[in-house]
This record gives structure tokens, sequence and C-alpha cells, in this order.
């Protein structure tokens, strides 16, 4: 069944350049194009819009609750002996690394072992004398890296993403020209990663018909012992639009001049020189240029796609060593009368949560990079991204995780742990913040369920989009299945597909009736809190998606770790059910919409009003308290003083209804008893002429008593 999965795959892929499809005799003959794209960009496979978005990006197909059951099998090396081959390789590197580390030159010896095995060629083809690995594999051998020393693995990192610079956008010059020599480590080469379309650093401008460098590159690693320099600059078009240029700058070859400072000095990283150049009216010529398949844009977005999957596969390893020193430390350590520390709840749980970050971030980062090793023309942009930010959480918990369990020993210059605190800490400012991540993972996903709305389109629908009511209120979807998640995968794992793909649908209800009805717009003022809620709902899914595909892959086939992988996929499972609701939920109370179980925190105050106070507000305006206002723009103290005054102004509001309300009632029950004495004068009135009348009759009784009495006596 595997086999077959893949012959589709890879006939599908075909089929997107075919010229035509023939049917003969129930076999299909595909005719290629005879100029197959060698690399294409992420806009480039978007733009095609024959296959359909949940074939190209799996966290943009989840977003929009479409889901390729292909993308369930988890993916791996169909052929053994390739398998064992980078294991053994792995173990070996391991070895000489850690023999080479304890040397009285570290870093000589190190340098030695990577070239020797190859490590800056890992990537090269095999005739430049590479060893052509996919990403997988390069994965593999940067984790073992990261594992032993940081320090060898920015150092590496930053080689490899130079040779994969070079191979795919250099031309037929540049490639046998610089590539061979790279790989064997007889040039040195530095890259800088640094985004010049937002730092603006760095500038090719045109003086005489030539084309002149003028800039500054900061934090260049290895910089100040670089034989070449690659650089992206911003230039002008033909059009004379901005765009970015990628450049190759010999340093033997420069007319002008080129300033080196001298090198950071950091906390952590200390074999790793950060260097700041500065270029002064260095000339270029048109055939330094790297622009062989794609644009300069589009380099520098696979550039950082590429990036951010090293700098995981680096921290994975990172983290696999502190967590094993920490087990190893706490196993040992008597905590006490008969207890070793590893029995401390508290150090059981700290440990358990990094091993669980450890292994979410290692399923997301093999299963995009090999998918990609597949050639099924998957977008990994977004899904970079999530494994970048899945990084950055990672490495705060692996700091405090040595805190916590080693204490003071942590920061003991005498001991190791002190100096994977320093590197780790260090390491994490090489990357990008989380917000600016959530705000480009939400960028991306709004505008593809943006161009994914048919109805949007269409110039009546976009009219009509402007008379449709927001909802207020929001109605949970029917427990109802779509797509089956469940049938794909092992059968003991139905519950954890049940609730991924019930997450699936509500995250897309969610956000088409409140971004759907406002034309997929952000309102202003509310870009924080927004962007944070859906990269973290795609973040969520992509995540799930992975976990499921792992775990039924290795509960199918028997690994020794099956059943912890089961476990804690279940586990996330019911996680991720929470979560989603709780993410929902805040996004309809961002967006001023009903609920049904309202928190205190929105109503009137916290605290019971009197009732006469109550009464006063619910008849003159129901007040309602919204805390949500400028939490992202305003500081602390200016948020403490707005609520203050508003709190008090609403106070006052308060104060004068039930003043207000308070005198209505005086001169209503002022006019009532007045109304009341009159009523009861009169009451008195009539109760006099009542006795006045009773008298009458006593009289009238008496005068005919007299009467009677004088007849009797005549008689």
């Amino acid at each position: 069944m595997r086999v077959l999965r893949l012959s589709t795959r890879h006939l599908r892929q075909c089929r997107r350049y075919s010229s035509e499809i023939q049917t003969d005799s129930a076999q299909r003959e595909v005719k290629k194009e005879p100029e197959v794209p060698k690399f294409l960009s992420n806009a480039q496979v978007l733009e095609d819009k024959r296959v359909p978005v949940e074939k190209k990006s799996i966290s943009r197909g989840l977003m929009l609750n479409r889901f390729e059951k292909d993308f369930l099998i988890y993916p791996e090396l169909d052929d053994k002996k390739a398998a064992d081959n980078i294991q053994a390789y792995c173990r070996h590197l391991k070895y000489v690394l850690e023999v080479a580390l304890k040397s009285n030159d570290p870093i000589a010896s190190v340098n030695q072992v990577l070239l020797q095995n190859y490590v800056f060629a890992a990537y090269v083809k095999k005739e430049f004398g590479g060893m052509e690995m996919n990403r997988r594999e390069i994965m593999c051998v940067n984790e073992v890296i990261g594992n032993q020393d940081l320090s060898s693995f920015c150092n590496v990192s930053s080689v490899q993403l130079a040779t994969f610079l070079i191979q795919n956008f250099g031309n037929e010059e540049q490639v046998k020209r610089l590539l061979p020599k790279v790989g064997t480590g007889q040039i040195r080469v530095a890259l800088g990663t640094d985004n010049v379309s937002e730092s603006r650093s760095l500038r090719v401008s045109t003086f005489n018909d030539k084309l002149l460098l003028n800039g500054k590159v900061e934090n260049l690693i290895n910089g100040a012992d670089a034989d070449i320099f690659l650089c992206f600059a911003l230039e002008k078009n033909d059009e004379g639009k901005e765009t970015i240029g990628c450049y190759i700058v010999d340093k033997d070859n420069i007319k002008g001049k080129v300033k080196i400072e001298s090198a950071r000095k950091t906390m952590g990283l200390e074999n790793v020189k950060f260097s700041n150049i500065k270029f002064s009216n260095v000339e270029l010529s048109p055939l330094d240029k790297l622009e062989n398949n794609l644009t300069g844009d589009q380099i520098f977005a696979s550039i950082a796609e590429m990036n951010r999957s090293l700098n995981a596969s680096g921290a994975i390893g990172a983290m696999k060593r502190v967590l094993a020193d920490l087990s190893i430390k706490a196993n040992r350590t008597m905590s006490g009368r008969h207890k070793t520390l590893s029995q401390n709840s508290a150090v059981i749980s700290v440990v358990n949560t990094l091993v669980r970050e450890i292994h979410y971030i290692e399923s997301v980062l093999y299963y995009i990079n090999g998918l990609s090793d597949e050639q099924l023309f998957v977008v990994n942009d977004l899904e970079s991204m999530i494994v970048e930010k899945l990084v950055c959480s990672a490495l705060r918990k692996t700091i405090l995780s040595l805190t916590e369990v080693m204490g003071i020993t942590s920061v003991d210059s005498d001991l190791p742990y002190n100096k994977w605190l320093r590197d780790v800490a260090t390491f994490s400012c090489l990357l990008n913040n989380e917000h600016k991540l959530s705000a480009e993972i939400t960028k991306h996903v709004v505008q593809n369920m943006k161009d994914e709305n048919m109805k949007w389109h269409f110039p009546a629908s976009r009219l009509m989009f402007m008379f449709v009511p927001q909802s207020s209120t929001f109605k949970p979807l029917p427990t109802k299945m779509t797509h089956f998640i469940a049938e794909h995968v092992h059968y003991s794992l139905k519950n954890c597909a049940t609730r991924f793909e019930f997450g699936m649908g509500q995250c897309q209800e969610a956000v088409y009736k409140t971004l759907g009805k406002n034309k997929y717009q952000i309102p202003t003022g509310k870009e924080r809190q927004i962007e944070n809620i859906i990269s973290e709902m795609t973040v969520q899914q992509v995540l799930c998606a992975a976990l499921l595909a792992r775990t039924s892959r290795s509960y199918s086939i028997g690994l020794k770790n099956g059943d912890v992988e089961f476990q804690w996929t279940n586990e996330y499972g019911l996680k991720f059910e929470r979560s989603i609701r709780v993410n929902i939920r805040e996004l309809w109370h961002v967006w001023k919409m009903k609920d049904y179980n309202k928190p205190v925190v929105h109503k009137v105050y916290p605290f019971k009003l009197p009732q006469a106070l109550q009464k006063a507000v619910e008849d003159e305006r129901g007040f309602e308290f919204d805390f949500e206002g400028t939490m992202a723009e305003d500081g602390e103290d200016k948020i403490k003083d707005d609520l203050k005054d508003e709190v008090k102004a609403d106070s006052d509001d308060h104060f004068e209804n039930h003043v207000d309300y308070e005198k209505k009632n005086g001169e209503k029950l002022e006019k009532e008893r007045d109304n009341g004495e009159e009523v009861g004068k009169e009451h008195d009135n009539g109760q006099e002429v009542g006795k006045e009348r009773d008298n009458d009759q006593e009289v009238e009784k008496e005068q005919a008593k007299g009467h009677e009495m004088k007849q009797e006596a005549r008689r």
C-alpha cells in the first residue's frame, strides 16, 4: 500500500507539468514538457490553481477545513540500506566529535573532523565532490552536531546554507567555480541572512554604468575570516521598483573599501564570531548576481525557510543533550533520606514537559522535510515558521528546566550546565520573536482564505459583503464527520482523530463568521490579539496532524517507543480540543460578540451592586465595562490610569443616576403623602358627618318614642 501511494503522488507531480495525458488500454502515459523548472518558489506553486491548496500546503488546507489524506502517511526512508547508512554515519560522527572536543585544541580538532567527514558538503551533489544528502539526512547530521556543541553547529549550518544557495540559484559558471571549493573547505564563505527589506542596511546603486554596493551587514557569522560574502541588498529593477538582489562579493577582487569590525563578544557560542561588515563603493558586475531560477525576494524566502529547519535540527540536538544531562544528574543526586532527585514530583513534571516539547518539534520537523524530499511541491513557508515558533517556546522551557532542576549548580562556571545555559540563551537570540512569526502566519492564512473563497472573486458578492450583518452569537458546528480521518490512522487513535476533525471545522467556522463577514480584514487596534489566536490555531492543527501520522506509523510497525508516543498523542488530542475551544472563545470576545457563558470581567462590575442602583443602571443604560480596548498599544501605567478614570467616570454616572432616581422617588412620595393627608381629612370629615347622622337618627327615635307614649296616655 505504501508503494502504491507514492507512485500516485509522483504521477500527480508529473501531471502538473505535462502537456497532455493519453489513456491507452487502461494505462496512463504522461508526456512531460521538455523544460521542467529546476526550482519553484512558494508563490509560483500557490499561483497554480490546477492543484487544490490542501495538496500544496498543509497549514493552509487545515485552516480551510480541507485535508489531504495522503499526508497522514509519515514520510520515511523506504530503503533500509539508506537508513542504516545514515545511522552508522551519525554514530561515527558523534564519537569523533566527542573525542575532538576533549582535545587540547578543540576548535582546530573539530574543524578537521568536519572536513574529513565531508559535513560541509552534505548538500553538495556527488559530481562536485559532495554526499548529496536529502533534507531528512541533513537534519539528522545537524542534530548530532548540535548535541555535541552548538557553536560548531552554527558554523556548519552557515556553510550548508551557502551551498544550498549556490547550488540551486547560481548559474553554471558559479556552481562549477565555487561549489567544490566551498564543500571541501578551500574557500570560507559568510552568508548574510538579514532581511534588508526591513533593516534597509545594504543597497546596490548604479553610478556611471557601474554597480556599487554600500551599507552594513550586522552579525555576520565568521565574516572576519571569510573569503566570499553572499549578501542580500536592495536594488531597483528595470521598472524602477525596489526589490532584493543576491550578490557574490569576492574578497580577493574587491574594488572598494571593506571594513571588518571586531567580533562581538557574546555570553554563549564562544567559538562563533559575529562580525559587522561595512561596504563602501564596492564595485560589482552583473555576473556576480545569483538569479538563475528565481528573483531575489523568492530566493530570500527559500533561504529563510531552509534556515529555520536547520536551526530547529540543531536546537533538537542541544535540548536532547540537556535532557540527558538532567536525567543523569537527577538519578545520581540524593534529595532527602533514601530518595533521589528523580523521585521528586516537581522534577518529574519539568522533565516530562521538556520531553514532550522535543517530541513535538521533532515530529513536525521531519514531517515537513520528509514531504519535501518526496518532491511533492509542498509549500513549507508557514510550516517552517510553525517549527521556529515551537523551537522558541521549547528553548525558553529548556532554560527554566535547567534552573529549576539544577538550582544554583546551573550557573556554576566550573560545571558544563553553565555552558549549555549560556549557549541555549544566546542561540535563542538568533531566532525571530514569536510575535513577528504570529503576524506572518496570520497574514498568509488570512490571504489564503480570502483567495480560496470563491464568492469573493465576484464583484456582486463583494458588494453583498457590505450589507451582511455580523453574527451576534456563535453556533457550534454539528458533530458530523466530513473527512473521516479516523479511518486513515491506527484504530487506537480514533478519539484523537475525531477531536482533530471537529476542531478543524470549528476553527474554519469561527474565522469565517468573524473575518469573513468583515471582508477578511483585521480591525485596527485588534491586530495583536487576533494574530496570536489565529497563529495558535494553525500551530495546533499542523502539530496534531504530524503527531497522528507519526504515532500511527510507530504503533503499526511496532516500534519500542510506540506505546509512549500513543499516550502522548492521545493526551495532546485532549489538549487540542480544550485549546481550540479557548481560542475560539477568545476570538469571539475580541470581536465583541455575545457568548453564552460570559466571564465576570466582562460584566458591569466584579461585585454586586445595590438593588436600587442596579435597577437604575438597568433602566437608564445597560452599562458594560470593556477591559480589552488598548492593551496592545498602551503601556501598563497608562492602561491603569485609563481604567481608573473610566471606573471613576462610570461610578460618577451611576451615582448621578442613583441621585436622580432618589430625587424622583422623593418627589413622588411627597405627592402621595400630600394626597394621603387630603384623603385622611376627607375621611375624618366623613366620620363626623356619619356621627351627626347617627345623632339625628337617635333624636328621631326619641321623638317617636315620646309620640307613642303620648298616644298610650291618651288611651
